[in-house]
């Protein structure tokens, strides 16, 4: 036995089935060239999967269509994607050594991803993101609320990786070398790539060689992954995953930014009133839409409580589109900004300690602060943060479940608004000391296609440029925002009855998708299939907002009374604490002249900063990385 034999190479395994050595040789080549061509199948399989999670009204663009446009336009992304699937299968195979092996870890994990996805898409309007790895525990409670159909040849596309994988298994062909030199060489490999790419600037230059920007994450669902297929919007949120320190950063920055600032106690005669702050899900003015007919105005209450004499409301200026609702809630809940996180990240992750926020601040003051959510309660990583955050009540699906003196009914496939509404009267009523509540609804969430019958629609919308597919679609998603304008209305008209303090603090987080590719926007002219017009940025990323109270407010430095309000954010609850008089922090007061500065800033506005503007927004991005990452000079003592 030579040194190769004895050190690096080894036999094929017997194949006692056939005699004849040239027919093995055949065997064993045809297995070798299916695992060679696996991960391009792979590849098509994961976007065919992708291209199909779509809303009724897909621009007939999906599956084999949208894998021949990536070709078409994407070449370099592709290239990209096939270079990690068999880096990947190469990597299996120095590991486990035989290529089914490789096989069926790489096609069912491939698939299984790209399942997972289309299952999330289908239930939250979100792709899969590298953070959801995270969640996992959420698994077990989202198949209670699955009822999506699986599409008949998703079947036969788990079929064919079966039966390759077994075709492969039946070759018995293997990596004829030795672990001793499989392994080391795996190991390298993956040490050399860590390398290469594990910075971020190394990073940037490898999506940008291959054709993607990180921009591109900021609207995970109609850029990223519209335009860069699951494999590389998913990678694309990977190299992006890591969080650099800002420029400038050090405890003399912090400092400088806070030490015009002194904090203060509440003003004279503070009430200590209920604060009530609801996130309304994908609420937004379907009447933006040129040339929509709407059978009725679905804002009525709205538009009628909003006009009343003391009541502040306008636009929210929102970093979300069509999903991604935990950047915006997180946002309000702080006071910091997740323009400089990573795209398709989870802003709760990073907060591993009590992190200073509204809801300790109220906290500290008395206040009973808790949380509704009728949904999942890991999902975003709510239940591990809340409490983190100055939360010492959660609410999620199943709590609220228990409480029999609510009805929870359902309506559109979610908890109705009516009910979300009713549980917020009912803790109001509960609670003895003064109350701070943060609602999130669900009615409003997408997708809109199959949420309500024919018979239940109470609202109808018409537009030259709309076939009855986005026809209907547009038409549910306003019976959704008819039925939280509702519920508002009720909860306004309780708050006005009761003889506690109570102050309303209401705001959408985001418009929402309607339709594959921006179709409702494009059609009606605020869009085109690379993007929303700069000139209607403002329109489709802000939402309605309004802060009501039925006792007298203080005086603002932040807004205006009346409806022409543009605020940001993180600036909504700094807002609302001067409008009541609640004491002001540091960061309370830099969020009001950053708000004097650049009123209703929004990242995905693309505004042109003056100086003083670039001041507040690099000083608000160097106390949010403090904050999160560093050494939290900004801290209150």
């Amino acid at each position: 036995m030579n040194f190769f034999d004895r050190f690096i190479f080894t036999p094929q395994p017997k194949m006692w089935f056939v005699k004849p050595k040239w027919l093995k040789a055949v065997i064993r080549v045809f297995g070798t060239l299916i695992w060679l061509v696996y991960p391009f199948l792979c590849f098509l399989m994961m976007e065919y999967i992708n291209f199909s999670t779509s809303d009724v009204h897909v621009k007939n663009d999906t599956g084999i269509k949208m894998i021949t446009k990536l070709f078409d336009k994407r070449v370099s992304v592709i290239v990209l994607d096939l270079i990690i699937l068999y880096l990947i299968s190469a990597l299996l195979v120095l590991v486990f050594k035989r290529l089914w092996v490789s096989c069926a870890v790489l096609g069912l994990g491939s698939f299984g991803l790209s399942v997972a996805s289309f299952f999330k898409y289908q239930l939250t309007g979100e792709y899969m993101y590298p953070w959801d790895f995270q969640q996992t525990g959420n698994l077990d409670i989202l198949t209670e609320y699955l009822n999506i159909h699986i599409p008949e040849e998703f079947y036969w596309i788990l079929g064919g990786v079966v039966l390759l994988t077994v075709i492969v298994a039946l070759t018995k062909t293997v990596l004829p070398i030795r672990w001793n030199v499989r392994i080391p060489a795996a190991i390298i490999t993956v040490l050399v790539l860590f390398a290469t790419y594990g910075n971020t600037s190394a990073a940037v230059q490898l999506a940008s060689r291959h054709g993607m920007s990180f921009s591109n994450g900021g609207l995970q669902e109609t850029t990223n992954y519209s335009a860069n297929g699951f494999i590389g919007g998913f990678t694309l949120n990977v190299l992006a995953s890591a969080v650099t320190e800002p420029e400038g950063y050090s405890e003399s920055a912090v400092n400088d930014i806070f030490d015009k600032y002194e904090g203060s106690n509440e003003a004279d005669g503070f009430r200590n009133p209920n604060v009530i702050l609801i996130l309304q899900e994908s609420f937004w003015d379907v009447r933006d839409l040129p040339g929509l007919v709407i059978s009725e105005n679905p804002y009525n209450r709205f538009d009628e409580i909003t006009s009343r004499e003391g009541v502040y409301s306008g636009r929210f200026a929102t970093t979300g589109f069509g999903g991604g609702t935990v950047k915006p809630e997180f946002e309000v809940l702080t006071g910091l900004t997740t323009d400089h996180l990573p795209s398709g990240s989870v802003p709760y992750q990073y907060v591993t300690s009590d992190l200073e926020a509204f809801p300790a601040l109220y906290k500290s003051l008395g206040y009973h602060t808790m949380s509704i959510h009728p949904y999942l309660p890991n999902f975003y990583m709510r239940q591990s943060r809340y409490p983190l955050i100055g939360f010492e009540e959660t609410y999620f699906i199943d709590e609220l479940k228990k409480i029999e003196d609510v009805p929870m009914w359902i309506n559109g496939g979610n908890v109705s608004d009516f009910s979300f509404e009713k549980y917020i009267e009912y803790f109001i009523e509960e609670t003895d000391d003064p109350l701070f509540l943060f609602g999130i609804s669900m009615e409003g969430h997408q997708p809109y296609d199959k949420k309500f019958t024919e018979e239940e629609l109470k609202v109808r919308v018409d537009c030259d440029t709309y076939d009855e597919d986005l026809r209907n679609l547009v038409n549910q998603y306003t019976h959704c925002m008819r039925n939280a304008d509702g519920a508002l209305g009720r909860l306004i008209d309780y708050v006005d009855s009761s003889e506690e303090d109570t102050v309303i603090v209401f705001f959408g987080d985001h418009a929402p998708t309607l339709g594959s590719d921006k179709a409702a926007y494009r059609y009606t002219g605020l869009a085109d299939s690379s993007g929303f017009y700069k000139e209607n940025l403002k329109t489709v990323f802000t939402t309605p907002f309004l802060i009501y109270a039925n006792f007298d407010l203080e005086e603002s430095t932040m807004l205006n009374e009346g409806k022409d309000n543009v605020i940001s954010s993180y600036c909504l609850m700094s807002a609302a604490g001067e409008l009541i008089g609640a004491p002001q922090t540091k960061l309370t007061e830099f969020l009001k002249d950053y708000q004097a500065s650049a009123p209703g800033y929004n990242s995905k506005m693309r505004m042109r900063l003056t100086k003083d503007q670039k001041y507040y927004r690099d000083s608000h991005m160097i106390i949010t990385y403090d904050r999160l990452f560093g050494k939290k000079y900004s801290v209150s003592e």
